[in-house]
């Protein structure tokens, strides 16, 4: 028994229209190029946040504490270093979540900066 191959059809191999001869110098000049804007675009990201947690109004409805670390990332100790003092205002920096609140990083009247935590009831937000 004699089996007969069937001839395979050879794949088309395509080329680029261009010549892309590169030097290598200029191929590690794309790379660090290519890095660099792939490195810009987790800056981008934490700048806009930054940005958009501080499009944030706060006014303080009940005496707040002041604390020294955020907490949301449950240091061991967390000094208070003041009060904000009720129908305060102050500038956001910052937000933060912890598991069953949110935290605020603020400057007060006083130039104090600090951590507030929101319970629900002792701050007002509002957007800008």
């Amino acid at each position: 028994m004699v089996l007969l191959r069937k001839s395979i059809p050879q794949r088309a191999t395509y080329k680029l229209p261009l010549n892309l001869a590169l030097s290598e110098n200029m191929k590690r000049t794309i790379s660090v190029a290519v890095i660099f804007l792939i490195a810009l675009v987790p800056v981008y990201l934490w700048l806009s946040d930054i940005k958009n947690d501080r499009k944030n109004n706060l006014e303080v409805v009940i005496e707040t504490e002041l604390f020294e670390f955020p907490p949301q990332d449950y240091p061991k100790e967390n000094r208070v270093i003041g009060k904000v003092n009720s129908l305060s205002k102050v500038t956001v920096l910052r937000m933060g979540y912890g598991k069953d609140f949110r935290a605020w990083k603020v400057k007060t009247e006083t130039e104090a900066e600090g951590w507030l935590i929101e319970d629900g009831k002792n701050i007002e937000v509002s957007k800008k």
